[in-house]
């Protein structure tokens, strides 16, 4: 992916202390899984930051649902599992110029919460212990 933001620091400790290189990746695919979809679910629930949609760009699109228009941003979400972790991000350049306020209102949508980092926990927690 050209746009990403690796997400996960906090949860990486994890992932220096397992030794099976399949349990490693099924982590990762689970810790991808389910930044995606929230990271989706963010999107669609218009739970990204940054100032409000104008009463034009809203009249245009029909909703006030910020960087949700034809659904390209939304569906390009996607993770790549690497040697040293997970890497969540699109490869649509936009996305990169909104999340960090390049050039355009900084609305930024790649973004895990408190709640959503203690769920995250909780799957490496199953994860580590189903064996």
């Amino acid at each position: 992916m050209t746009n990403d933001i690796n997400l996960f620091e906090e949860v990486s400790k994890y992932l220096d202390n397992i030794s099976s290189d399949e349990k490693l990746k099924e982590l990762k695919e689970e810790i991808g899984a389910y930044a995606v979809e929230t990271i989706q679910k963010r999107m669609k629930e218009n739970r990204v930051t940054g100032k409000p949609l104008d009463s034009r760009t809203i009249n245009r699109k029909g909703n006030d649902i910020k960087l949700v228009d034809e659904g390209n941003l939304l569906g390009s979400v996607d993770y790549d599992v690497t040697k040293d972790g997970v890497v969540i991000g699109t490869h649509l350049t936009y996305g990169k110029f909104h999340q960090l306020g390049m050039g355009v209102p900084k609305r930024e949508w790649l973004v895990i919460d408190n709640s959503e980092l203690e769920f995250l926990k909780e799957i490496v927690n199953e994860v580590l212990t189903n064996d």
